[in-house]
């Protein structure tokens, strides 16, 4: 910390004092859009732990949000379409932007996108969990904390209207997920097979070739014990396996 505010301090000399003003101007707005996406994250967990549907607290706190993130912005704005591929977002030229179009209105994207998030999480909840001695949606925000991965590879998107996470992606070829979970008789794994049904799961250091039947799910029992579960999953082959659910019965 200390070298890095020395590294600050010399280029502080280097700078009109106009630029240095303007960075201290655009604190507060960045940290007050920060607190409106974390406003709506807590609505999103408390209406998905009351299992509320629709979610009323999320909607109500989404549209405080986005009128907030308009009013810091000093003007209305129209939140735009991304193109996303492969869990990533092309931006081009964002040395061009104002703060609005970096900074602001992205946020007042992800807050409007929890909206489809949680009708998402929600309806793969019911789908999967229902009666389950342990389970995790792989690509749902409320499961995120279980999910052990690297930062830039295994990312989560919605997909046929359920929450998906790849084992790994272009920039991550090799990249996987980890969980732990707890033990019980049989194992099942939900995922997409419209890429590829093949994928590779490491269960408590035992490896295994793995491949989803024509409905999308892999089953494997488990051997006795009270012992918990630690998983991996990752590709099998050149394409990216897409999971939806991992699920002890």
């Amino acid at each position: 910390a200390d070298s890095a505010l020395e590294i600050v301090r010399r280029l502080e000399k280097s700078c009109d004092v106009g630029w240095r003003r303007a960075l201290w101007n655009n604190t507060p707005l960045i940290t007050r859009s920060v607190r409106e996406l974390v406003k709506c994250i807590c609505a999103y967990f408390d209406d998905m732990e009351t299992s509320q549907s629709p979610p009323g607290r999320l909607t109500r706190q989404v549209n405080d949000s986005i009128a907030e993130l308009h009013r810091l912005a000093g003007r209305d704005f129209v939140i735009q379409s991304r193109e996303v591929i492969n869990g990533l977002e092309h931006r081009p030229n964002e040395s061009q932007l104002s703060l609005t179009e970096l900074y602001i209105e992205p946020v007042a994207a992800i807050c409007q996108a929890l909206l489809d998030e949680y009708t998402a999480e929600y309806t793969a909840r019911k789908r999967f969990l229902k009666g389950c001695i342990d389970g995790v949606i792989t690509g749902g925000l409320l499961d995120e904390g279980r999910i052990g991965r690297h930062m830039h590879a295994s990312h989560a998107m919605i997909f046929d209207g359920l929450p998906s996470r790849w084992a790994g992606n272009q920039v991550f070829p090799n990249g996987f997920f980890e969980l732990e979970m707890k033990h019980g008789n049989k194992l099942h794994i939900y995922g997409a097979i419209t890429e590829t049904r093949q994928f590779i799961l490491t269960c408590n250091g035992v490896r295994h070739h793995c491949s989803f039947d024509e409905n999308g799910e892999f089953e494997m029992p488990l051997s006795a014990g009270n012992a918990g579960l630690k998983l991996r999953l990752e590709k099998s082959g050149f394409l990216y396996p897409r999971f939806f659910a991992v699920v002890v019965q």
